[in-house]
């Protein structure tokens, strides 16, 4: 551990140089950051960066897994540009005995979400799966409790079969059926001194209480969370739901249960995660560095259509070509579900018109996101509610209380921060669907990423550590 002064000292040198090349982003290299005192001085220094310098725009961190308070003390200076990171594995009790882990009371998690929702910060739930013990069922129940309890963001990750770990341990693996295969690590490899070097894992795709079947389904269930639900990309839809008792894993199920009903424009989305999804796995880690040193594979490699981030790449291939009818498709399973409650036995034709507005309003927030060609010239629009007024309502008052008998004109729009984002981001890895997944795979939280919106007439630039567009 270097000294505080030795830190604050290397971040007064890099600022001033690294900002000046257009880089937005730093990566502190602490997996528990936030854990001691001192890194709430730390956060203080890099909030005077970012006042000077107006750098960095994000940062790339992992908090620390116990004392969530302190952590979230340490680090609001830093608002919205640093993701809290809470790591409970699973939610199901037997999976965590057989793990030897205690998460902190469910009580206690809703608390510290609520306290950075207030904060206007995003808050990132990681599991993983298959641990021992652990069902499709119980991981569904597992992820609607993260829901409820008020995570904006969850991460399912594939257990590693890391060395020095039980998991590598072939009388543990026996004991609970583990079947292992091997992969390669998104974009980690190189040819070194005229040898092509991979870097790679081995993961369990199964277990003794989950197939390999169930693994897949998993897959696919995260594809939809991460397209559906993280870091706010629908929340007028979710918020809207709210009104009509309607959570958002119930929603989520929805979607993923009507997954036969996809547009003729989805489908081939989905069916091409699942089949890289299953095509990325090797039986043997030597078979795998076969098939990829081959010339022809390795050509694929360097070009990116191979060896990605599976789920960043296909949620780039909805956002940036396929948004429009995603949006249609979710917002009518919504519709749906909220046709089975009776308070909307009256008022359909009112629900339908709402809905529409939503829509309307999703598709010019996420216009051009992922389009590095764009410009980014603002959008305007009216509108007949006063939409950001009822997300921005803290009495969570009913959309209909919104209506405007002259509408209300928006502004959708990219602030001074995310144009130097979107320059840096696009300019370093490219607009081709491998160079979006590593943008989505390097931006702490993607709801940065989103249009703002504010009243014609009413131009918000916000600072770097502006709470998240969602509450624009």
């Amino acid at each position: 551990m270097f000294s505080l002064g030795y830190v604050v000292k290397e971040l007064r040198y890099i600022a001033p140089r690294i900002s000046s090349v257009g880089v937005s982003n730093l990566t502190i290299a602490d997996n528990n950051f936030g854990m001691y005192r001192r890194d709430a001085d730390v956060c203080q220094a890099i909030k005077e960066m970012q006042e000077t310098f107006k750098w960095p725009l994000g940062i790339i961190a992992t908090t620390g897994k116990n004392n969530k308070e302190r952590i979230i003390k340490a680090t609001e200076i830093l608002g919205n540009t640093l993701l809290v990171n809470m790591s409970v594995q699973s939610m199901d009790k037997d999976v965590l005995v057989k793990i030897k882990r205690d998460n902190i009371s469910l009580k206690t998690y809703t608390q510290v979400n609520e306290v950075l929702t207030r904060q206007g910060r995003s808050q990132n739930a990681e599991i993983i799966v298959p641990l021992p013990g652990e069902t499709y069922e119980s991981f569904m129940r597992g992820v609607q409790s993260l829901i409820d309890a008020g995570a904006n963001k969850i991460t399912s990750y594939t257990l590693q079969l890391l060395y020095g770990t039980d998991y590598k341990d072939p009388e543990y693996r026996r004991e609970h059926g583990y079947e292992g295969k091997w992969r390669i690590i998104p974009l980690d490899f190189g040819e070194y001194e005229g040898e092509r070097i991979f870097d790679v894992e081995e993961v369990a795709v199964s277990s003794r209480s989950l197939s390999f079947e169930d693994y897949l389904l998993i897959r696919g269930f995260a594809f939809v969370t991460e397209s559906l639900y993280n870091n706010y990309i629908f929340w007028e839809i979710l918020r809207y739901l709210k009104e009509y008792g309607i959570s958002a894993y119930t929603w989520l199920r929805s979607v993923w249960d009507r997954r036969g009903e996809f547009p003729d424009e989805i489908k081939p989305v989905f069916e091409s995660f699942m089949a890289e999804t299953k095509s990325e796995l090797w039986d043997t880690e030597s078979e795998l560095i076969e098939f990829y040193r081959w010339p022809e594979n390795y050509g694929r490699l360097l070009r990116g259509e191979i060896g990605g981030n599976v789920l960043y790449k296909h949620k780039a291939m909805l956002i940036s070509r396929h948004i429009h009818v995603w949006i249609d498709f979710v917002i009518n399973v919504a519709l749906d579900l909220i046709r089975t409650r009776p308070v909307a036995a009256l008022d359909l034709e009112e629900t339908a018109a709402e809905m529409e507005e939503i829509r309307r309003y999703l598709s010019l927030k996420l216009a051009g996101v992922l389009n590095g060609s764009e410009s980014g010239e603002p959008i305007t629009a009216r509108f007949s509610y006063d939409i950001l007024g009822w997300v921005r309502d803290v009495g969570e008052r009913r959309l209909s209380e919104f209506a405007r008998a002259v509408g209300v004109e928006y502004r959708f729009y990219f602030n001074e921060r995310q144009m130097i984002e979107r320059e840096d981001d696009f300019g370093r890895y490219g607009v081709d669907l491998n160079g979006l997944a590593k943008v989505l795979a390097r931006v702490p939280s993607h709801d940065r990423l989103f249009r703002q919106v504010s009243p014609v007439g009413i131009h918000e630039s916000l600072p770097v550590d502006e709470p998240a567009p969602f509450a624009s």
